[in-house]
């Protein structure tokens, strides 16, 4: 199985503890889907990508860490395709799913709305205050509920000292519901499924999802410029070659803890209220009716362990490599922090209030500066306010015959100024001689031939319009 993790590295997973489904179904008159998955302790991804360790180099990690590393392989080309390979016998998580299909009657003693005198609150259920009056046999005057016809199979009763499941009702079809009845101390989280149609398989499968660690596999992680992976290598050759403690296999109580907010996360437990969980009917729909795995499809079990793997990499993250804890402390020490806070924090930051005053006082100009002096003010480069200026500008003697033939390049380098002539502004080149700045009369005669000129272009109009 394959997976990646921070979008970079490649997980691959392996099946262990291999179970005959033909066989197994055969001895337990029933069909029972067994799988195992083994992921790699993902721990060794950190381990090789922390500096302490000093991967790339030739010596093995320090002996600060607890990973054992037995083998590592390092070099570097000169074209950059560099790559090294690290394999380390350390424990590795497994999660193990068993699904048995069951008819009607096999489950109503474990199923709460079935049971007389009794009534299902959905609100109720989901807090449990309906199973409050409940006590695993493994505390003082507890009881382990109803007995079944899987009991061996799943491991219940007295004689396992394991209490079974309480599911609030049967889910329709298409539909799961997820068991988290029991004090702390179960390790298994319990889902119940119906297929879309009911054959001689059964109505429905019962599921029970736990894990532990186990020393039967090692973990390689192998980082190349074409990207990272790490594989979990289990009972080959490939194993460990620093010898671990015997098989580490005994369940984890903290898991369901766990698995119930995952189970939430993927709505496993819509059939509750009937909500027809897309992720439930793809479910449902594997669910084996003959005691033989696919070769096109997987099967409940192996599709709930890949769903639950993930989750098991991520809690894995920054966990130590043996079978316990093996630590001084039961609690680590807390991390050190420093706290910020506004103001000056020693008497010569006082200083800087000054500084804060003056661009204070600047902020409050500003406003008063743009109420004061509002409007717009007026662009003389845009083409109409440029047109309007120049049409009631009197004739430059400098520009004198430009308007046939344009200006000259001596007549363009003239410079020109903006002045006022009573209440009108006009347009006055620096080269006319004459009159100073804003008190320059028009020449009569030029004024005489605009306006002619101007009469002349509207008689032409009102002739070309007319009819």
């Amino acid at each position: 199985m394959t997976r990646f993790y921070d979008n970079n590295t490649r997980v691959v997973s392996s099946w262990v503890e291999v179970v005959d489904t033909k066989a197994v179904s055969h001895i337990n008159g029933r069909i029972i889907n067994n799988v195992t998955l083994a992921v790699p302790h993902i721990g060794i991804v950190t381990a090789a990508r922390d500096s302490r360790n000093g991967i790339l180099r030739q010596e093995v990690l320090s002996p600060d860490t607890l990973l054992l590393i037995t083998t590592l392989t390092s070099y570097q080309d000169l074209d950059g395709q560099g790559n090294y390979s690290l394999k380390a016998s350390v424990y590795s998580p497994v999660v193990n799913v068993l699904c048995a299909n069951m008819k009607k009657e096999e489950l109503t003693p474990i199923v709460y709305a079935e049971w007389p005198n009794t009534t299902l609150n959905t609100t109720k259920w989901l807090d449990g205050s309906q199973m409050a009056f409940y006590q695993p046999g493994t505390q003082a005057g507890g009881t382990y509920l109803n007995q079944t016809v899987v009991d061996d199979v799943s491991g219940w009763g007295e004689k396992y000292k394991t209490s079974p499941p309480v599911f609030p009702k049967f889910p329709i079809r298409y539909n799961t519901v997820t068991n988290d009845t029991g004090t702390y101390g179960r390790d298994t989280i319990y889902l119940l499924g119906r297929p879309g149609d009911a054959g001689p398989a059964g109505d429905y499968t019962l599921c029970s999802l736990k894990v532990y660690k186990t020393s039967l596999c090692s973990t390689q992680y192998t980082s190349s410029a074409g990207g990272d992976s790490i594989e979990s290598l289990c009972q080959n050759g490939d194993g460990h070659q620093e010898p671990l403690p015997p098989p580490f296999d005994m369940p984890n109580p903290d898991w369901p803890s766990l698995a119930w907010m995952w189970a939430l996360a993927l709505d496993l437990n819509a059939g509750l209220n009937d909500g027809q969980s897309s992720i439930a009917r793809t479910l449902t729909q594997l669910i084996l009716q003959e005691p033989v795995l696919a070769t096109n499809q997987p099967s409940l079990a192996e599709a709930l362990a890949v769903l639950a793997s993930g989750e098991l990499l991520m809690a894995t993250e920054d966990t130590q490599f043996l079978a316990s804890w093996n630590y001084t402390m039961v609690v680590l020490d807390s991390g050190q922090f420093e706290l910020y806070f506004g103001g000056g924090g020693i008497p010569a930051t006082s200083a800087f209030f000054v500084v804060l005053a003056a661009t204070f006082l600047l902020n409050l100009l500003c406003p008063g500066y743009l109420v004061i002096h509002n409007g717009l003010i007026i662009d003389f480069s845009e083409l109409f306010n440029l047109f309007a200026l120049a049409i009631n500008s009197p004739p430059s003697a400098t520009m004198a015959g430009s308007s046939m033939i344009g200006p000259t390049s001596k007549q363009v380098r003239e410079k020109w100024s903006i002045v006022s002539e009573g209440e009108t502004l006009i347009m006055e080149c620096h080269g006319d001689s004459g009159t100073p700045r804003g008190t320059k009369k028009p020449d009569s005669a030029l004024l005489s031939f605009r306006r002619t000129l101007l009469d002349d272009i509207r008689i032409k109009r009102w002739f070309a319009k007319a009819p």
